[in-house]
């Protein structure tokens, strides 16, 4: 599961996104930069484009 974590985000602590990245089967935690909360408001081009990249590479 592709957990995606804004860098700047000031109500979510980074710790929380490193934590359920281990609880989740096969999580994989990836850092958004120049952003906030909202990711795909701040950063919509590199979000879709971690989501593709992610989905590519889980194609059967």
């Amino acid at each position: 599961m592709l957990i995606l974590w804004a860098e700047g985000d000031l109500w979510f602590a980074r710790r929380n996104g490193r934590r359920l990245a281990r609880e989740v089967p096969n999580g994989e935690l990836r850092i958004v930069p120049d952003c906030r909360t909202f990711i795909p408001e701040d950063q919509p081009a590199e979000f879709a484009e971690l989501v593709r990249a992610f989905l590519r590479l889980r194609r059967p």
